[in-house]
């Protein structure tokens, strides 16, 4: 089923992201490598581009959700892309110096929340595909 697949995908970029933002504050670049290396990552760059491939996932599977319907599980899966976003452009800006003023720590920790709402929008997802799963008039 397509939610199911929806739950997959979004789980897989919420564990990727995980692996690194659970990971002590790096206050430096030397600590943001270790945070890198320790999440599996063997540089900045493979870090971006595993997140991108799997935001890339979730979207072709989150068009399938939209079109399956109903709105509810529409607004769901769009809640969680917008969530995927923001954890996509916080693992490619944390390890590129100061941006805007921002530390690396800072970004880092604005990371860490936008994985955290990544993870809370999965569970409000899986929720209602639990609710609309039952009200679908099947016993």
């Amino acid at each position: 089923m397509v939610y199911e697949e929806f739950i997959a995908a979004a789980t897989a970029q919420e564990r990727h992201a995980a692996r690194f933002f659970l990971a002590p504050v790096p206050t430096d670049q030397e600590t943001f490598d270790l945070a890198l290396r320790g999440s599996g990552n063997a540089d900045d760059e493979a870090l971006s581009n595993e997140t991108h491939r799997l935001g890339i996932e979730l979207e072709q599977v989150s068009t399938r959700v939209k079109l399956a319907g109903p709105r509810m599980m529409s607004e769901a899966a769009s809640a969680v892309c917008h969530c995927s976003d923001g954890v996509t452009e916080s693992t490619m800006t944390v390890g590129h110096g100061l941006i805007g003023g921002q530390s690396i720590s800072l970004r880092f920790e604005n990371g860490r929340d936008r994985w955290m709402k990544l993870d809370d929008a999965i569970d409000e997802f899986i929720e209602k595909a639990r609710i609309s799963l039952d009200d679908d008039g099947t016993d």
